[in-house]
């Protein structure tokens, strides 16, 4: 034999053994799909027919409610910031307002702190994301995506009159920016869920044989606007939207089974926020603190091969969307070291965790009600009226729920704040979730050591600055 023909067959072998060690490599590799899901409150697994004779009886999002029964349901999960953008930068990075820096309309993510997309990339991964919403476009900071899909053809407000007419932070060309956001708004602001859906399984058919890591995040049942303010919605009508979201998630669902991804593919569906439907007074997303604001759904799905050891099961322990994060990364056996400030939620199901009923403290923050769109205009002492903002950061530990007002400035509009709102603010609450799980009775004046104990574990206030 020729020594080329030798040589030749060495460099087969070798190939092929390096293909064979790729090929083993990326089996053990699990990837992960992470799915958002906009405006799905935590109760939308359970039956809605009470509310309205229009509403089907069943649990309203049927898809959610089955991956319950074959995967891990947190049954009392928290968004600690219930506003899409800032949620979703908590999913992503692990951590609060205080380090991702997203707070308002106008915030865009710190580039100070590494995202998941960015540790998967490092690791060899393939990455994307598939968005629904402006709100998350890439221009406000998500990172590490070699894929990222924010192509949206339909408005979320109605009307060429901005709902939100505030300044740019960043850039200072006044007329441009306005104008730019505004032609977003009115225009080309979100893509319907079924474009979602379809432009996932797209990136799922291209990038099956290599591990990869996916965030799909839905509109859903965002609010949509007009130049009055939000566009109000029936109960029913809000009921319906989330069945079409449901819809959407099981088409994405049955495309992992139809490629077979399941038996190597983590699975994170998560609420962003949830909405409010007049329970406090309150309508929207990011309206309060109060229980239908922040209760979201949070579903762990594992691989298939691993299905059969962990089961299925619920776990009533308090988490938030701040434990995300660590657990993708512990999940997916990302070689990295975050000094992450949650605990995960693996522990949970490994069953090595203690007493965490009532140790885990859930951080809660909401800085929307402090901006243009969602503060109030109040009457002052003179007759004048003028738009105030609060600042509402809350705990919930235990039983215990502890919410704190504040007064703020506007963080997207530099308004003094006038001083004879001082009367108003701070303000106290506390509510027993176990006995009063609708919060109709505060508590704060009968139990002010609790108070002050919790008052302890507020999450920092975020720093001011950063915007689009």
């Amino acid at each position: 034999m020729r020594f080329w023909d030798v040589l030749s067959g060495l460099a087969s072998i070798l190939a092929l053994g390096a293909f064979t060690y790729l090929v083993v490599r990326n089996a053990q590799r699990p990837s992960v799909v992470i799915v958002s899901l906009g405006a799905v409150r935590a109760d939308a697994l359970s039956s809605w027919d009470a509310l309205s004779p229009a509403i089907p009886p069943g649990p309203l999002a049927p898809t959610l409610a089955h991956l319950c029964h074959v995967g891990i349901c947190f049954s009392q999960a928290y968004s600690n910031a219930p506003y899409p953008r800032a949620a979703n930068a908590t999913v992503l990075t692990g951590q609060l307002s205080a380090v991702h820096s997203v707070r308002g309309p106008l915030d865009r993510l710190s580039p100070s702190w590494p995202q998941l997309a960015e540790l998967f990339a490092a690791s060899g991964y393939d990455t994307g994301a598939i968005v629904g919403s402006y709100e998350v476009d890439g221009v406000f900071g998500f990172r590490g995506f070699a894929t990222f899909d924010a192509r949206f053809v339909e408005p979320i407000v109605d009307s060429a009159r901005d709902p939100l007419p505030v300044p740019p932070l960043v850039f200072h060309d006044w007329g441009f920016a306005h104008s730019a956001r505004l032609s977003k708004l009115v225009a080309n602001a979100r893509k319907p869920d079924e474009w979602t859906t379809e432009s996932a399984l797209g990136f799922l058919a291209v990038h099956w044989r290599r591990p990869f890591f996916l965030w799909v995040q839905y509109f859903g049942a965002s609010p949509l606007g007009s130049s009055e303010g939000p566009v109000l919605i029936s109960a029913d009508r809000y009921a319906e939207r989330v069945r079409e979201l449901d819809r959407q998630l099981k088409r994405l669902l049955d495309g992992v089974v139809e490629l077979g991804l399941d038996p190597n593919l983590w699975l994170f569906v998560h609420g962003e926020a949830g909405f409010a439907l007049f329970e406090h007074g309150e309508y929207g997303v990011a309206a309060s603190l109060y229980e239908p604001s922040v209760r979201v759904p949070l579903i762990v799905v594992p691989p298939r091969s691993l299905a059969h050891a962990l089961g299925a099961r619920s776990i009533d322990t308090p988490v938030s969307l701040l434990d995300v994060a660590p657990t993708v990364a512990r999940v997916a056996h990302l070689p990295v070291r975050v000094p992450w400030p949650s605990e995960g939620l693996d522990d949970l199901w490994e069953g090595s965790a203690k007493n965490l009923d009532s140790e885990r403290v859930i951080p809660l923050e909401n800085y929307w009600t402090a901006t243009m769109a969602g503060s109030k205009e109040m009457p002052g002492p003179a007759g004048h009226r003028q738009r105030l903002g609060e600042r509402l950061r809350g705990v919930r530990k235990g039983r215990w729920k502890y919410l704190l007002r504040e007064r703020s400035p506007l963080i997207d509009v530099r308004l003094p704040i006038a001083d004879w709102w001082d009367r108003e603010m701070p303000r106290e609450e506390l509510y027993d979730l176990f006995n009063d799980p609708m919060e109709r009775h505060d508590l704060a004046g009968a139990r002010p050591e609790d108070c002050a104990l919790l008052r302890q574990a507020l999450p920092p206030t975020a720093r001011s600055g950063g915007s689009q």
